[in-house]
């Protein structure tokens, strides 16, 4: 999506691949992505190991694969051995590698021994349909050069990868644009080529303005502009024509104003199929303490994934997970506090995250205002969570004490109403349900 083409994409590209290889230890992952590309009319074979990927791609007659999806982390041959094996002997096959998030150093090694592109954990259905569907986009995979420096050039003629978007609408009224910039250049930075689109919705949110604060971000920055007043309607307009991975609202303190762009945001969701979020930039000037709020809701590991984006863009090592419930005076609060550590470690593996690059906080409260102070102590929080959670409700809602809180507040939201996607079915796992 760079800048003249358009994104009206037809659902299914002339040349994308026919037949694609999905290498992962984990067999839910291997379930879901079969059903998510087999539904794009794809054939599709799995490997649970690296030894029986490059056994299968060995085996096969001719060019038989057009596509790897590989992950990088397996037992026994690992996903960065699998990639060098398959550019010595099929240097033209596209290999696409998923990562942790937590894991960029990783992504950049994987790109530097050729891979077409890559794709940070947890990811959605859209983006891997987009991989496949503007996979004729990327540059054909080479093996590395020998040297260095000389395989780290490009060419001014060389073929563009695509290009993940994350869509920031911004307006004079609202949160500061230079603060909302920060957190999609935070959301663009994890992928290998991502972009900022800034849509002004108002003339005071100059393209000037904007140029300005972008120079910092170290992502390419659009700019378009509303037409009109209609908010909403220029908003799912330009997420339609976009498709943004990620869109990105600023949220307004009123709390009738923040409900209906909740809702707005989880319609937005649901009809695109991407990631929403609403965010008010706080007002400290620290941003040391970074937190993701873990619960059973949907989309908590995505919550996780913003937060470990907005630290990383921060230079922040290590991240805050915290586990913060209500419960009723009469309550079992000790079974609730090792429910609450347990969900922490087991969230922790599922983002990738060792235990050094995390911290465990977690807490039980008798209201939603104890909630509310706890949140307090970060710069940063993300939260996810369905309407009547109690620390959702009491940042976004009509909750109290919401306007002390000096820090950012991020809530996550998903699309709810469609088939599995492979972010559910990882937190399917994770309850046991």
């Amino acid at each position: 999506m760079p800048d003249p083409v358009p994104n009206d994409r037809p659902a299914a590209a002339a040349s994308r691949p026919k037949h694609v290889l999905v290498v992962d230890d984990e067999k839910n992952i291997r379930l879901t992505l079969r059903q998510v590309l087999e539904e794009e009319g794809l054939r599709v074979d799995t490997a649970s190991d690296g030894d029986d990927a490059l056994g299968k791609v060995r085996a096969a007659s001719g060019p038989d694969f057009d596509l790897v999806l590989l992950d990088l982390r397996m037992p026994g041959t690992g996903g960065m051995e699998v990639l060098r094996q398959l550019r010595e002997t099929h240097p033209e096959l596209p290999v696409v590698v998923f990562t942790a998030h937590s894991n960029a150093e990783n992504a950049t090694e994987a790109m530097k021994l050729g891979a077409t592109d890559f794709a940070a954990k947890p990811f959605s259905p859209q983006q891997v349909r987009a991989l496949v569907r503007d996979l004729d986009a990327a540059p054909a995979a080479t093996a590395p050069a020998a040297d260095d420096e000389r395989g780290s050039e490009r060419t001014d003629d060389a073929p563009s990868h695509h290009t993940h978007c994350t869509l920031v609408a911004l307006s004079g009224g609202g949160a500061p644009p230079e603060a909302l910039l920060s957190l999609a250049a935070a959301s663009a930075h994890s992928y290998a080529h991502g972009e900022v689109v800034a849509l002004a919705l108002t003339p005071d949110v100059t393209d000037d303005a904007v140029a300005t604060h972008a120079r910092e971000l170290g992502v390419p920055v659009r700019t378009r502009r509303a037409t009109d007043g209609r908010f909403r309607e220029t908003i799912r307009a330009s997420a339609e024509e976009e498709s943004p991975d990620h869109v990105l609202l600023p949220w307004s303190g009123a709390p009738a104003e923040a409900r209906a762009l909740d809702a707005f945001a989880q319609q937005l969701a649901d009809e695109m199929g991407t990631e929403v979020t609403l965010a008010r930039p706080g007002r400290r000037a620290s941003t040391q303490r970074i937190a993701a709020r873990v619960s059973r809701a949907p989309h908590t590991l995505v919550a996780v994934r913003r937060a470990l984006e907005i630290a990383r863009s921060a230079g922040v090592a290590r991240l805050t997970l915290l586990s913060a419930q209500t419960a009723p005076p009469e309550g079992d609060e000790e079974r609730l506090r090792r429910d609450g550590r347990a969900l922490i470690r087991q969230v922790a593996r599922k983002a990738g995250l060792t235990e050094g690059q995390y911290h465990a906080h977690q807490t039980v409260a008798t209201d939603e205002r104890a909630l509310v102070r706890v949140a307090e102590d970060f710069d940063t929080l993300c939260v996810s969570a369905v309407h009547g959670d109690a620390l959702a409700d009491a940042l976004f809602g009509e909750g109290e004490g919401s306007d002390r809180i000096r820090g950012t507040i991020a809530l996550v939201r998903g699309p709810e109403h469609r088939e599995p996607t492979v972010l559910e079915s990882l937190l399917n796992r994770l309850s046991g349900t």
